[in-house]
């Protein structure tokens, strides 16, 4: 295994309950999808899937990610047991494919929320969060099945 790992001491493991989570999260915001071993890969983006999109729905995910890397992270979720949110990011890429060649990047946040496209994706916005389970769930069974992909404790 040659890809990034965060390390913590077990001294910091032990002393703050969260330390390998948070190192997990900076491991998977802070690395490049391309650095990634395969195996790394679904957390990191099924992560950045439900960071963009609970920061600023899907349109926002399209403009700040792009829809290279959305066919696999639809197979990550799916592989992961999060169909629901596999479906919905599938039903995105729809409309997000159907405008493709109107789609002009906002330049304020009033062009964000009154733009067309961000209209079209409300609704898919809103069934994201109506999913029976959640994304964050399914990272901390990540890490809980395959922690030393990501974090040492030494």
């Amino acid at each position: 295994m040659t890809g990034p790992r965060s390390t913590l001491s077990a001294e910091e493991a032990r002393r703050n309950v969260h330390s390998i989570w948070n190192a997990y999260i900076d491991l998977l915001a802070m690395t490049d999808t391309d650095k990634l071993e395969e195996e790394q890969r679904p957390a990191h983006l099924i992560f950045w899937y439900e960071s963009e999109v609970q920061n600023g729905g899907h349109l926002q995910y399209f403009l700040n990610r792009g829809e290279e890397l959305v066919p696999e992270t639809i197979k990550c979720l799916r592989a992961a047991g999060a169909d629901c949110f596999a479906s919905i990011l599938a039903k995105a890429m729809a409309i997000w494919e159907l405008e493709a060649d109107a789609i002009a990047v906002p330049s304020s946040v009033e062009e964000y929320v009154m733009s067309p496209l961000q209209r079209q994706l409300e609704g898919v916005d809103a069934e994201f969060g109506r999913c029976p389970s959640n994304l964050i769930t399914v990272l901390e069974g990540i890490l809980a099945q395959q922690q030393d992909l990501f974090v040492i404790v030494e």
